[in-house]
């Protein structure tokens, strides 16, 4: 029983642990642990066979009933063989052999599995926290300087982006796991104000004295002025003397009824190191939640800083070509007009197409939109953090930036993560196991089977004078030899003795004197 208490314990405290943690598998140990059970198993059925044996010949039985015990004990075959003679020790030997089947079922008990695994790990990280001097746009003209392109190494960053390409971090030393955590890199300050104004898009009728109306006009009408109203617009604006700051204004008309609301949101986009929230995967990484709201929280913001306007006598811009290229993505606009009666939609640019949520077939002013700042917030500071990868080895002077506390580009960090891994671990089947211990527990109490009445044949035995120990001590060193014996006249004789005439002379096989006994004889058939 202590061995399958052992089996228990190993299975259950393995459960669900790494393969790595175990120097002996645990499958070694069950074996070894089986091993150990059935040996004793087979000991213990020795030593129940002789009180078996015993308690069987003082309660009084057939020399046949002792030989069939005492054969069953040491034969599988003879037990099953007369399995109609069925007693104790039939059932002992039976389950001596069948308790091997516990060995495969611990063992079975006990599979690997692939497990997701947790570890605190601090990762190395290289990365511009703030973005280089002069790194995105360029700049032309003197003394009036107007922002003309992105810089070579811009145009590289939004490549990679509107293609959609993996974003490597270098040196990140997470190894083959997933790691996840935050990491400071350049990015955004955003400050977002909203506001609404009513606003009638709808029809413009002339009353009867000729004065126009607005379109919840019911009076007497003499005439329909042509209309367009702007329904949805977006558009990014910077100034290169004020290099600091990217401001996104959007317009949209969010309510159903023609004379409804007209919603405002303008955000400004200022230069700063933030916690992106990230995951790392050989050496891959991505965005582990969304950014919409990177950059409005104070605690999303390690530093926001301010960009010298001196920075216009550089040639280069620091911002300029991000506010390209967000100009390229998100200026959009929805009209609508109002003809001859009939009313028409237009629409130039993917934002204005993405964010309406609703079309009237016949009246347009009914058209309806939702607000895209959520979507530019997140494409802004992706294209930032995506910047600051491709600059992750630049080290070069920060005199411009104002509020920063080094002279340089900061690029080395040290994050701290959670390593999420699959590895191998061990897998509890409970079924496996209930089988191995209901075996082992039925096999065992079948040969605890046979001590009954082992006490009670040991005073019987030491009442009755058998023991063995008195006897042994006046016999115990005779020679004896199993053999053929001749008797004659119920006498036995030497086997060397000459038969006499007319005296009858029988063979038979038993324990007695070497000297008078020989080897038995083939196919002689003895009394």
């Amino acid at each position: 029983m202590l061995c399958l208490a052992f089996n228990i314990t190993i299975l259950i405290i393995a459960n669900k642990q790494p393969t790595s943690k175990w120097k002996v598998q645990p499958s070694v140990l069950l074996a070894i642990s089986s091993a150990a059970s059935n040996g004793l198993l087979r000991f213990a059925m020795a030593e129940g066979a002789v009180i078996a044996w015993w308690t069987k010949a003082m309660s009084g039985c057939t020399v046949h009933d002792l030989h069939r015990y005492w054969t069953t004990a040491n034969s599988i075959f003879i037990s099953i063989r007369d399995i109609k003679f069925f007693n104790v020790m039939t059932l002992a030997c039976i389950a001596s052999v069948v308790i091997s089947i516990d060995n495969p079922l611990f063992q079975r008990a006990l599979t690997i599995s692939v497990e997701p695994s947790r570890k605190d790990m601090a990762v190395s990280a290289a990365i511009a926290q703030q973005i280089p001097e002069g790194y995105t746009g360029l700049l032309q003209g003197n003394p009036a300087f107007t922002l003309s392109a992105m810089s070579p190494a811009f145009e590289e960053v939004m490549k990679g982006y509107s293609s959609r390409e993996p974003m490597h971090l270098h040196n990140s030393g997470c190894g083959t796991g997933n790691c996840s955590g935050t990491i400071r890199a350049a990015g955004f300050a955003v400050d977002c104000t909203g506001e609404s104004f009513p606003y009638d898009f709808g029809s413009v009728f002339y009353d009867e004295n000729g004065n126009p109306t607005g379109s919840d006009y019911h009076g007497p009408v003499t005439g329909m002025q042509d209309i367009t109203r702007v329904t949805f617009s977006s558009n990014f604006t910077f100034m290169v003397n004020r290099p600091s700051n990217v401001n996104f204004t959007v317009t949209y008309k969010d309510q159903i009824p023609c004379k409804s609301q007209l919603q405002v949101k303008r955000c400004t986009f200022r230069p700063a190191t933030l916690n992106y929230p990230v995951s790392i995967e050989n050496g891959t990484v991505g965005f582990s939640s969304s950014l919409s709201s990177l950059g409005t929280t104070p605690d999303t913001i390690v530093a926001a800083y301010s960009i010298d306007s001196i920075e216009l006598t550089y040639r280069n811009s620091t911002l300029g070509g991000v506010y390209l290229a967000a100009s390229d993505l998100f200026t959009s606009q929805a009209h609508i007009s109002q003809v001859n009666h009939q009313w028409t939609l237009n629409v130039t640019g993917t934002l204005a197409q993405n964010y309406v949520t609703h079309i009237d077939s016949e009246e347009a002013c009914n058209d309806t939109w939702s607000d895209p700042t959520d979507e530019v917030i997140s494409a802004m500071q992706e294209i930032m953090f995506r910047t600051a990868l491709s600059a992750w080895n630049e080290s070069t002077p920060l005199p411009l930036y104002i509020g920063l506390n080094a002279s340089n580009v900061q690029t080395n960090q040290t994050m701290n993560t959670v390593q999420t891994s699959l590895e191998p671990a061990f897998q509890l089947h409970p079924n496996y196991l209930a089988a191995g211990v209901v075996i082992m527990v039925a096999c065992v109490a079948a040969v605890a089977s046979t001590f009954h009445g082992g006490g009670k044949a040991a005073v019987r035995c030491k009442g009755s004078n058998c023991e063995l120990d008195g006897l042994l001590g006046l016999v115990g060193d005779r020679r004896l030899q199993y053999g053929e014996v001749r008797y004659r006249g119920g006498k036995m004789i030497p086997p060397d003795e000459q038969e006499v005439e007319g005296e009858t002379v029988h063979t038979r096989l038993e324990m007695a004197h070497p000297d008078l006994t020989t080897p038995p004889r083939q196919g002689v058939q003895y009394e």
